[in-house]
């Protein structure tokens, strides 16, 4: 075999193979477009609370606003804490009757989680684990509604700013 065989560009092979792609391509975009492009997506109403009623509408009740200690490291920190319980609308009345004939036993047992907590809990960007202990507690203080919902759906701590008792 001489040379010039060897370096002549198979241009039939090349030519086959350009055929084939196009072809590919042709079937897949016709068998796409046979089959029909995605189905429509509606939200359903009232899902974000847009159209909800307005009993059912989440509201947010302060729970308590104190400077709770902690010396878990050994040393004694003050931490100026408030925190908000979320609830519906509809529980408003109960959640407020809960809180006035309870609410030294709800301060006694946030002070009691705040207390034993670690330090680092109160490091975690969004106190998850301080939030997951006050729900817990709070459910055991609040009944649920009658229909087997807890009428405490959240709690939120949007402030809890700590400082050393010994400086």
């Amino acid at each position: 075999m001489s040379d010039d065989a060897k370096k002549k560009l198979p241009i039939r092979t090349v030519a086959v193979v350009l055929v084939m792609l196009l072809v590919e391509g042709a079937a897949i975009v016709g068998i796409m477009t046979m089959f029909g492009g995605p189905s429509e997506v509606v939200a359903q109403p009232g899902l974000f609370g847009e159209a909800a009623s307005p009993e059912l509408q989440p509201i947010e009740i302060q729970l308590l606003q104190e400077r709770l200690t902690n010396n878990a490291s050994g040393r004694i920190f003050i931490y100026d804490t408030e925190i908000q319980i979320v609830t519906q609308e509809r529980h408003r009345e109960a959640v407020q009757n809960v809180m006035d004939n309870r609410m030294a036993s709800i301060r006694t047992g946030i002070s009691k989680i705040f207390a034993a907590a670690e330090h680092s809990y109160y490091a975690e960007p969004g106190l998850e684990t301080l939030t997951r202990q006050v729900t817990e507690f709070l459910h055991s203080i609040f009944p649920e509604d009658g229909e087997g919902e807890e009428m405490v759906t959240g709690v939120l701590i949007p402030k809890c700013m700590g400082f050393p008792a010994d400086y």
